[in-house]
């Protein structure tokens, strides 16, 4: 089905099933669940601008010592993101494009498990301005694959493939992986019009979702953990006290 919000708002309300949402107003829409069970009932959005847990499970790295390295070890993902990526798909109109962040190790397994399917797959760099210390060369930049669906509109462009936008300052973040507004708007920006409909199913404190709202777009998040949607409603509704204006 496609997804139409209600005008009227849903504050606080938990769900525990797929058909109830944490939050909703005339814009946003936020559940509170796992996306595996949540996406199969969602159809017609527009774009999927998403930031996955693509690291290899913690517990692997623990035990990184005892264990030798093998390119099997991204299997752990391969399986997962194959579900994945299929879901994202059917979410989407046949107009439809998406963008989900990873990196080096991760990027790979998104190409291929997406290759015969996608129209298109390639990588954009998000490039931070500055890196962290530590030792050898440190990071600077994350990569976010874009994949276009068949239909996908031809965009005229004279814009690059290096997108710079400073990283949120770890001090200021709500979330340890929360992306800048900014960038995620030019993500918007680039592939939607006023009043389509961007998905989020990794919502966390709800960035990609107040990006859409200020784009002038609906916007609909799935995030698992409580937490992180109380986060999203309160910033939600403290831009919307702030008074904060839409950005065209």
């Amino acid at each position: 089905m496609t997804i139409e919000l209600e005008q009227d708002a849903k504050a606080g309300f938990s769900a525990s099933d797929c058909s109830a949402a944490f939050y909703e107003d005339s814009q946003v829409k936020l559940w509170n669940g796992d996306c595996r069970e949540i996406l199969p009932t969602i159809r017609g959005v527009d774009c999927v601008v998403t930031d996955p847990p693509y690291f290899l499970p913690a517990a692997h790295y623990a035990v990184r010592g005892q264990t030798s390295k093998s390119i099997g070890d991204l299997s752990i993902l391969e399986h997962y993101f194959r579900g994945l990526l299929q879901e994202i798909y059917d979410c989407l109109t046949p107009e439809g494009v998406a963008y989900v962040f990873c990196d080096g190790q991760s990027y790979p397994i998104f190409h291929r498990v997406g290759y015969s399917q996608w129209k298109r797959i390639r990588p954009l760099i998000w490039d931070k301005g500055t890196s962290v210390n530590g030792y050898a060369w440190r990071h600077q930049h994350e990569l976010i694959a874009y994949m276009e669906k068949d239909g996908s509109p031809k965009v005229p462009t004279g814009d690059g493939d290096v997108l710079r936008e400073n990283a949120v300052k770890v001090a200021d973040r709500e979330h340890l992986a929360e992306k800048p507004s900014k960038l995620i708007m030019r993500l918007i920006q680039k592939s939607t019009k006023e009043g389509q409909t961007i998905l989020d199913p990794f919502a966390g404190c709800g960035s990609a979702l107040l990006a859409a709202r200020d784009c002038g777009r609906k916007a609909i998040g799935i995030e698992m953990e409580t937490k992180y949607c109380q986060i999203a409603v309160r910033r939600i509704h403290g831009e919307l006290m702030a008074g904060n204006s839409r950005i065209s």
